[in-house]
């Protein structure tokens, strides 16, 4: 029956685009090209941007590069809504800095 159907949270398009805004915005305010990439709950591609300068060929060859670091979740009613990852910083942390400050003016974190 119909009725039995469930829903489950999920990353809007107007969400996904806002995130994806506010982290390249962040990253241009700390002066480092990065690639940024929306996905909802199943992990299938919202937005995605590479800003000009972003490192594509030499990026794997980084010095202690973690590539899982930049990525949280998007939680909504208690459940994954989606996704932002932020790759592309110096470090690690700056990319999860960028990740967390864009889901915080995004959507409130």
């Amino acid at each position: 029956m119909l009725s039995d159907l469930t829903t489950r949270p999920t990353l809007s398009v107007q969400a996904s685009r806002l995130i994806v805004d506010a982290a390249v915005a962040e990253a241009r305010a700390m002066s480092v090209p990065v690639t940024v990439v929306a996905v909802d709950e199943s992990g299938v591609l919202k937005e995605l941007v590479r800003m000009d300068g972003a490192a594509v060929a030499s990026f794997g060859t980084r010095p202690g590069l973690a590539l899982i670091a930049g990525g949280i979740p998007v939680v909504a009613a208690g459940k994954v809504a989606g996704a932002i990852g932020v790759a592309g910083a110096m470090t690690a942390a700056a990319d999860r800095r960028i990740a967390e400050v864009a889901l915080e003016k995004a959507v409130g974190g």
